[in-house]
Order: C-alpha cells, then sequence, then structure tokens
C-alpha cells in the first residue's frame, strides 16, 4: 500500500514506509518493514488527510525541520504538501507529520 511515497524524490514523504530528513537536513532517507515504528493516516469527512510517522534514528542534536527550512515538500497520496514538520529528539525519536487541507 503506497500513499505516493516516490523513493525516487528527495523529499519527506509517508506511505507503506516514510522518506526522513536526516540530522543534516539535506539527506533523506527511506524507513520501511521493522525500522518504522508507527504509520498513521487519517482522512476526515472534510477532506483534509493528516499523516504521522515515527522512527529512531539514535541519539544526537535534537532538530526540527519543515519546508521552510528544507524546501522540501512533503507527499501523501501522491499529493505534495509544504504543511509539515519532523522533530527529531536528542533520544533520537523521530516524528514527521504532514497535513494535506481540503
Amino acid at each position: 500500500m503506497t500513499f505516493g511515497v516516490s523513493h525516487a524524490l528527495a523529499n519527506p514523504g509517508i506511505g507503506c514506509g516514510c522518506d526522513i530528513v536526516l540530522r543534516d537536513g539535506k539527506t533523506v532517507a527511506t524507513f520501511t518493514g521493522s525500522n518504522v515504528e508507527h504509520i498513521e493516516i487519517t482522512r476526515a469527512e472534510s477532506g483534509n488527510v493528516n499523516a504521522n510517522c515515527k522512527v529512531d534514528l539514535g541519539k544526537g542534536s535534537e532538530v526540527k525541520f519543515d519546508f521552510t527550512s528544507t524546501g522540501f515538500p512533503c507527499f501523501i497520496n501522491g499529493v505534495a504538501t509544504n504543511d509539515w514538520q519532523e522533530v527529531i529528539s536528542a533520544s533520537g525519536q523521530t516524528t514527521l507529520s504532514c497535513h494535506i487541507k481540503h
């Protein structure tokens, strides 16, 4: 099941796996299968879509990314959105959240 994540794109995205921006803010890595802790995509009756993905990147500095800081759109179901954010905690817990407003 794919929700528009094309691993040929160097952008964050959520589908049956997640494309996550790494701590350097430039590199995007693909996480699938057991490397993904949680994926949830919710479509509201209004047509809005919210997608969340959680992975563990290991310990390091805490960083936050979004469209403004990276210039990357996020893709859900083949639709690009600039409304996204990613937080990598110092412990490595990483959450990518993308939102499409209808």
